[in-house]
């Protein structure tokens, strides 16, 4: 089960709280579970690009892997921007801004731990913002998820 054409967020979420978050599409896991390491105790991952600043993490990825010359138009295709076919460009989506406050603190709720660790605003960020990733790799990153076990547990 997944938001329907006719659907809204609200009433996906709604859906999901009913539910108690059980079905949810892999796409919508929190974050954070993806770079803990087997134990479930640290952050496997040095390196963070953030979707909101992507130009910033090519070239810092870049960088770190010494391809400064590396076709940024691979990696953009690797995200799938620039087809025809492209989810992003094809929709229409609804801002954070428009959802219901009951919405907004469901979501807010479910992804506590995404919200701490990233250390995501309420509203997302401007593209001009730095990434949470600039200046932070896995030991910055396990502090952190130590520091946001104990403020959520």
């Amino acid at each position: 089960v997944g938001i329907h054409d006719d659907q809204s967020v609200d009433e996906y979420v709604q859906y999901l709280e009913e539910t108690k978050w059980e079905k949810l599409y892999l796409h919508f896991y929190p974050q954070y579970s993806w770079i803990l390491n087997q134990n479930q105790t640290a952050v496997g991952v040095d390196n963070f690009l953030c979707n909101e600043q992507w130009d910033e993490g090519i070239h810092r990825i870049k960088s770190v892997l010494g391809f400064e010359e590396m076709e940024t138009r691979r990696l953009y295709n690797h995200r799938g921007l620039g087809s025809s076919s492209d989810h992003f460009f094809q929709n229409q989506h609804e801002k954070c801004q428009d959802l219901k406050p009951e919405t907004r603190e469901a979501i807010e709720r479910f992804y506590a731990m995404d919200y701490c660790l990233f250390g995501y605003d309420e509203l997302p960020p401007d593209e001009d913002d730095v990434c949470i990733g600039t200046d932070n790799n896995a030991e910055s990153f396990t502090k952190r998820l130590h520091e946001c076990q104990e403020k959520l547990n």
